[in-house]
């Protein structure tokens, strides 16, 4: 009797001992599941500030290149005012000192033009180049004048900088639209097509 108590109290101990364990382990997996649960929890948490960040990083990108874009706007309508003011002293310089000599019309000479294409070439991307390589068949004078129309000038303006009456203005210009293929139809003026080309 003696030993089977003994053996039952070793029984008893080991279940004690055993639920002991399982109590540690369920304890265990407790606060590994808790853990594993704020660690799934910080992971979301981190995931969404990270895509907030990515999302806020494109919008402010996309409002840089939208900020970046007016400002060359800007620039290239300070340049185009610039040019103009560049062209009126030239020409107004030339033509006062002129007009004394001999009765308007009054055309601006070759060198003069010169320096005025070269100005124009440095605002307009190489707007002279260009026109000749794309329409080989323009005349020099019809470069100026399409240079002349895209900086916004008003015919009467371009008419007197070029020596040219109203007559010789139309035809001048009805012969660029012509050769620029733009034609009365087009829903694109010679103003427009210019300031985009």
């Amino acid at each position: 009797m003696g030993y089977c108590f003994l053996l039952n109290n070793d029984k008893n101990k080991t279940i004690h001992t055993f639920n002991t364990l399982v109590d540690k382990i369920n304890e265990y997996e407790t606060k590994y599941r808790k853990r594993n649960k704020e660690f799934y929890i910080f992971i979301s948490i981190s995931l969404f500030l990270f895509f907030v960040l990515v999302i806020r990083i494109f919008i402010n990108k996309k409002k840089i290149l939208l900020l970046n874009r007016r400002l060359q706007l800007l620039n290239k309508s300070e340049e185009e005012k610039r040019m103009r003011i560049f062209i009126l002293k030239k020409s107004e310089d030339y033509i006062l000192s002129e007009s004394k000599k001999r009765k308007p019309p009054v055309e601006l000479p070759v060198e003069l033009w010169t320096e005025v294409l070269r100005e124009f070439n440095s605002v307009f991307n190489n707007i002279t180049i260009r026109l000749k390589i794309k329409y080989p068949k323009l005349t020099d004078r019809q470069i100026i004048l399409a240079c002349l129309i895209k900086t916004g000038l008003d015919s009467y303006a371009i008419m007197k900088y070029l020596g040219l009456s109203k007559t010789n203005f139309r035809t001048t210009k009805s012969r660029l639209k012509n050769i620029l293929n733009i034609s009365s139809g087009n829903k694109k003026s010679l103003e427009d097509f210019l300031k985009d080309f």
